[in-house]
């Protein structure tokens, strides 16, 4: 079955006005919370390449506009880029890890940090349906081995010896960041049928039904009435 995609502007953004912006906060994420979603997405677009984190905004926009192949290609490069974002948002804590930060793009962990003290982490509150997609794609097989590649590439130029060790660690990380692709996440946005029911649907939503299906389960209850022993 073909990917899922919609187009920007228009209705699709009707349903997800965000409330009004506090005061201080950078233009690109002001317009965010405001719900100025294409001026938004023309300064992050700019901001981008330089700063690899904006790409979280970037896919959150798209998600809400329904173009679903462009947020998967959006957040894929997020998730190598600028990794400790997605564990944030999705309810993890990581740790600075020096080996990313000794790659080919230096990662920083504070760059991140910043991101979500900046409205980030409130533009994705907005929507619980978005985080939930971003933690299905972070568990994909495809994004998993993407930052999978992300780190041993790191790795291989913290232990480089010399400048040709060092230039094919960087080629590698070339080459990933070609495969990131809309194309090359298509086959991720197929719908799925439901074990249950054999009703089709979309891979995220099937994640979030069995995941809060499992959560729900009467070994995952504890009675804190209980007497510690």
């Amino acid at each position: 079955m073909a990917a899922q995609r919609g187009t920007f502007g228009g209705g699709n953004f009707a349903g997800h006005r965000l409330s009004q912006a506090p005061g201080g906060i950078p233009g690109r994420r002001a317009g965010l919370l405001a719900g100025e979603f294409e001026e938004a997405a023309r300064i992050l677009e700019a901001d981008v390449e330089s700063r690899p984190v904006a790409g979280y905004s970037l896919a959150y926009l798209a998600f809400l506009r329904e173009d679903f192949a462009a947020s998967v290609a959006l957040l894929r490069r997020a998730f190598v880029l600028a990794p400790y974002t997605v564990d944030f948002l999705t309810g993890r804590v990581p740790s600075p890890n020096v080996f990313w930060e000794g790659g080919p793009h230096a990662i920083d962990f504070h760059e991140n940090v910043a991101y979500l003290k900046q409205a980030g982490g409130e533009i994705w509150s907005k929507s619980q349906e978005a985080v939930t997609f971003m933690e299905w794609l972070s568990q994909t097989s495809l994004a998993l081995g993407e930052r999978a590649k992300m780190a041993a590439v790191s790795e291989k130029c913290m232990a480089a010896e010399n400048g040709e060790e060092m230039k094919e660690a960087e080629a590698e990380w070339d080459a990933l960041l070609k495969s990131i692709t809309e194309e090359s996440g298509a086959k991720l946005l197929e719908k799925m049928d439901d074990p249950d029911d054999g009703e089709e649907m979309l891979p995220w939503l099937l994640y979030a039904k069995a995941r809060d299906r499992t959560l729900n389960e009467p070994e995952f209850e504890f009675d804190e009435t209980e007497d510690e022993e």
